[in-house]
């Protein structure tokens, strides 16, 4: 008879080796049903619990169908020591509910965009409509309408003429912001220009955190947010948690800061944040390119403040190391432009260093 010790793998290095017949019985959590593929013959279950709450029904069938793989096996076993088991999977049918397809579900003016007309009612259907004869009044393109769904086409709107009644000096703030990210060595923030639309965005901001951040006033005329994103331009990740360290007025510990800046960049910058600058972005551009008569991709916007936030990085060398996940530190130094600074870079930066420079231009 053979024998096998046990051993601790994880799901994909245990499945592999029961696979290649390396092992002879594999135990299991319900990870077995996290996209992990096994050519077992048999099944053997020993409870209907995923921890302490009753296994569902998809659950349980998911389970069930790990016994027998196609083109491995005619049939699969399934042994259930807990009775409970089988008694989930041939209950009532699971019924997902979603408010998209559901009549009776109230819904926003952002699902009336991706809701089929069956499942809006008379009044839903009605304010839709309605909502469609001001976008086609406004003369906006779908095309361009379309951009950030997630935004609701009332907010649309109302941005969109925020926009349309920019003064020429206020468009000459906002072209100095972008003028401020490319041409600086390091990049930094034009205040004015940034504040200016952070003022045209608030009212349309729903998330809380964002505008908090845009409320609170470290100076009378900006608002924290701008304080916090030009210290993260100008000094990075590191700059903006030695803001909240040093500041006179209630400073942070170090871990507080780390938090606090951790959730401000991860997921207000990069995600809330962005969202509304590019939809201005997008609305902005349109809208001077009608009236210079030239094309959308031809007008300079804020699309390089959007790259800085998304990708931490300008140019094209950069950005690319940015998303193959390259420590900060080295895409900072690659997004330089003159190339004179030095590479300070630590033992582990060192390695990664020398395995990226294949994918430099």
């Amino acid at each position: 008879m053979r024998k096998s010790k046990p051993v601790m793998l994880a799901p994909e290095g245990a499945s592999s080796s029961l696979n290649q017949g390396l092992l002879l019985a594999l135990f299991t959590t319900t990870t077995i049903t996290e996209g992990v593929n096994t050519v077992a013959k048999n099944v053997l279950i020993t409870a209907s619990k995923k921890g302490n709450k009753q296994l569902k029904q998809f659950d349980a069938k998911n389970i069930a169908g790990r016994a027998g793989r196609f083109s491995q096996h005619y049939v699969g076993r399934v042994v259930s020591i807990d009775k409970n088991f089988f008694n989930i999977i041939n209950g009532a049918e699971d019924v997902l509910n979603h408010k998209n397809y559901d009549v009776r579900s109230t819904k926003t003016d952002v699902d009336f965009q991706i809701t089929r007309v069956e499942y809006l009612s008379e009044t839903e259907l009605a304010e839709k409509n309605r909502i469609n004869t001001l976008i086609k009044a406004a003369n906006i393109p779908q095309d361009v309408f379309d951009a950030f769904r997630i935004v609701g086409p009332i907010a649309k709107l109302n941005l969109y003429q925020k926009i349309l009644s920019l003064s020429d000096e206020q468009i000459s703030q906002i072209q100095k912001l972008s003028k401020s990210i490319v041409k600086s060595k390091s990049p930094h923030l034009y205040w004015d220009g940034f504040q200016l639309i952070m003022n045209i965005i608030r009212p349309i901001v729903k998330e809380l955190k964002l505008i908090k951040l845009i409320d609170y006033r470290i100076k009378k005329d900006y608002s924290l947010i701008t304080g916090l994103l030009n210290s993260f331009l100008e000094r990075g990740y590191v700059g903006m948690v030695r803001y909240y360290t040093d500041r006179q007025d209630n400073p942070l510990t170090k871990d507080e800061a780390m938090r606090t800046v951790s959730d401000c960049v991860y997921n207000v910058f990069k995600y809330h944040l962005v969202k509304y600058l590019g939809l201005f972005d997008v609305f902005y551009r349109y809208i001077l390119s009608s009236r210079t008569n030239c094309e959308l991709n031809d007008v300079v916007g804020i699309g390089t403040l959007l790259q800085k936030l998304e990708y931490n990085a300008i140019t094209p060398n950069a950005r690319r190391l940015s998303d193959y996940g390259v420590p900060f530190n080295l895409v900072s130094y690659y997004d330089q432009k003159d190339g004179l600074r030095q590479k300070k870079f630590d033992a582990y930066e060192q390695y990664i260093d020398k395995q990226i420079q294949s994918l430099l231009d």
